[in-house]
């Protein structure tokens, strides 16, 4: 890195929750659907476009369980 440059002018701008689950859905080669059935229990469809448009949230048991389907940490996954 250039010593005139900061750190700052190099960063990436970092991933929301919904777009890290995106990402992994994708990953899986999994449809909203998909993803919303493998889950336990179950969620809507909708409710995994919600999570996937950062207007929520999902319980910490589905974050867990989302970070084991992409073997990501939770701590990546959980983190912006």
């Amino acid at each position: 890195m250039n010593e005139n440059m900061t750190s700052f002018e190099y960063s990436v701008t970092p991933l929301k929750l919904g777009d890290k689950i995106k990402n992994i859905r994708i990953k899986l080669s999994l449809s909203q659907e998909d993803l919303a059935a493998l889950l336990k229990p179950p969620v809507a469809v909708d409710t995994v476009k919600f999570w996937e448009n950062n207007f929520g949230v999902p319980l910490l048991d589905y974050c867990v369980q989302i970070s084991d389907l992409g073997v990501v940490t939770l701590d990546w996954l959980l983190k912006d």
